[in-house]
Order: structure tokens, then C-alpha cells, then sequence
């Protein structure tokens, strides 16, 4: 038989339980799902789960920040999530990089200003797309450079052109969009020696996809280069 004590502990923690189980429940009932572009200030306090293509990405000691942004649309959004609650989630962390498509559930919050969403406890992040699980067409790169730009991404062209310096190597990529328009695409390699004739040969190229101020032009740069002839 249970004394008065014993049974004021019981009721005690299992009223804990029952809190902390609504209390999670209704987290995660409240949470309402967005496109990128439906988020605005008007939501600020909410719950919210939205996914997109990270643009950019900042590991610090405890926190990484990345932008996700939305296809046809200008905006990005800020997420803020703890490396711990990344470690619990992600089976490997180097599959987080830009140009991977992502889904994640947090709070947002406005900080300094600005809308973030804040990936806690409660929610979480997945990797829906890897960076580098599908080619990227040349017209998509040429004609939309800015929404690629930061991101790694692996196109696959004919060699037209290669230039060697001390420094890098050039490689100038063609792909045949369809039979009426080639699309020429600039490839910069830092440290990558190679000696075979490769002119007109196809290859495969993974690398970041930047505005080159020197140059005037976008180009895609390797610096540790994947390249992968086709045969």
C-alpha cells in the first residue's frame, strides 16, 4: 500500500509527463507548412516547415546559417540551426552544402530585422536532394546565372577548348541544347595538371558556380576538381 507521499510523487510526475506530452503535441500540430515565398512577417511566433535550395551556408563553432531560396523567386530565408541538433538528424554532414535541396521545421523569429527561421528541438532538417545527384544543363546555368550562383553544381559537355597556365587550367565546355543553338560553357581548375589530348572528348566536371569579376563572365570553378571522362 502506497502512502500519501508516494502517491502526491506519482500524481506529481506523471502530471509532468502529461504537460510535457501536450506540450509537444500541440508543437507539433501547429506547425504549418509554406513555400519560401508565403513566409512573411505576418507569421512571425509560428511554427513553420518549408523547403528549398541552399544558396548559402556559414558553419560557425555552435550554429550554421544557411539561405534557402525558391525557385522563381528573389527572396531567400535565413535558417539558424545548432550543429548538435544537425549531428542528431544528418547521416553525413558534407552532404550539406550549397545547391542541396532541404526541408527543415523550426520557429521563426525575427532577428535584428530580419525574418529566421530557427530550426530547434522540436523541429529538424533533411536532406531531400544531394547537391550533386543530378546534371545541371548549360542553358539552365547561362540563361539563370544567378540562381545557381554559390552553389556546386555537375554538368557533362564536349572539350572545345583548354588552356594551360602555371596556375589553372581552362577548359572550354560546348553542349548541344537541341540541333539549332550550342550552349559554351567556361570550366577554371586550379591546380589540375593534365597532359592527354582531350579536345572533342566529353567529360564530366563538379565545381562552384561563381561570377568571375576578372573575367567579366560566369564560369564554374574546381579546385579540387571531379573530372570523369565519358566514354
Amino acid at each position: 500500500m502506497l502512502n500519501k507521499d508516494q502517491l502526491l510523487t506519482i500524481a506529481v510526475i506523471v502530471s509532468v509527463i502529461g504537460i510535457s506530452f501536450l506540450y509537444l503535441f500541440s508543437a507539433q500540430q501547429s506547425t504549418v507548412r509554406l513555400n519560401v515565398s508565403e513566409i512573411d512577417e505576418g507569421m512571425i511566433g509560428s511554427r513553420v516547415m518549408t523547403q528549398g535550395t541552399i544558396s548559402r551556408l556559414n558553419w560557425f563553432d555552435y550554429i550554421v546559417l544557411l539561405d534557402l531560396k525558391e525557385e522563381d523567386h528573389h527572396g531567400t530565408l535565413t535558417v539558424a540551426i545548432e550543429k548538435q541538433i544537425i549531428e542528431d538528424v544528418v547521416e553525413d554532414e558534407k552532404e550539406l552544402k550549397a545547391g542541396a535541396k532541404v526541408e527543415v521545421e523550426g520557429l521563426l523569429e525575427d532577428y535584428q530585422g530580419d525574418l529566421s527561421l530557427n530550426v530547434d528541438e522540436l523541429g529538424g532538417i533533411s536532406i531531400l536532394e544531394k547537391a550533386h545527384s543530378r546534371f545541371t544543363e548549360f542553358s539552365s546555368l547561362l540563361e539563370n546565372p544567378e540562381w545557381y550562383e554559390g552553389m556546386e553544381v555537375k554538368v557533362r559537355g564536349d572539350v572545345v577548348e583548354k588552356r594551360n597556365t602555371p596556375q589553372e587550367t581552362t577548359l572550354i565546355l560546348s553542349s548541344h541544347q537541341d540541333s539549332n543553338y550550342r550552349y559554351e560553357l567556361t570550366c577554371i581548375i586550379d591546380g589540375w595538371e593534365e597532359e592527354k589530348e582531350i579536345h572533342g572528348k566529353p567529360v564530366v566536371v563538379e565545381g562552384e558556380w561563381i561570377y568571375d569579376n576578372t573575367s567579366g563572365r560566369w564560369i564554374l570553378e574546381a579546385s579540387n576538381p571531379d573530372i570523369r571522362y565519358v566514354e
